[in-house]
């Protein structure tokens, strides 16, 4: 059975070759999905309803009004450079990616002003190497343990 998503796309339509080649993806994928130009012009159902959105680099200027509805939902925006790739690496980009969209002062993603690892909020930048000095110290004191 296929694994069926609910998509929406948001696009100012600049790029129409790309939007016909993420669809025929989507469908041939059996995945649920709606395009629009503007986050109002989904509903509040549909929104609520979408598993993932995906946002086109051009809406990046968008003010918060305009995403507002989006607040709240798993997003990825797709920069320009990464048009180039194939869809299926865009899509296995955006769900590794995905973060949750916060709507802040300058539309942006969750913890965007915080110093993390990848871009992620679960692990701040410098707790791996914390975690390895941790891990050598404790094989220091088993060692001098088992000499002594």
């Amino acid at each position: 059975m296929l694994n069926t998503k609910k998509i929406l796309l948001l696009t100012n339509e600049q790029n129409s070759a790309l939007i016909e080649k993420i669809s025929a993806y989507m469908q041939a994928q059996g995945w649920q999905y709606q395009i629009a130009t503007s986050a109002q012009d989904f509903s509040q159902q549909e929104i609520a309803q979408a598993d993932f959105i995906l946002l086109f680099s051009d809406t990046k200027n968008a003010d918060n009004q305009s995403l507002s509805p989006i607040k709240g939902k798993v997003c990825y925006r797709l920069e320009k450079k990464q048009e180039s790739l194939p869809i299926a690496e865009i899509f296995d980009l955006a769900f590794a990616q995905g973060e949750i969209f916060t709507g802040g002062a300058t539309t942006s993603f969750a913890c965007p002003e915080e110093d993390t690892h990848l871009g992620k909020c679960a692990v701040k930048k410098g707790a791996h190497r914390t975690a390895i000095i941790v891990s050598i110290l404790i094989l220091f004191v088993f060692l001098i343990g088992y000499f002594y």
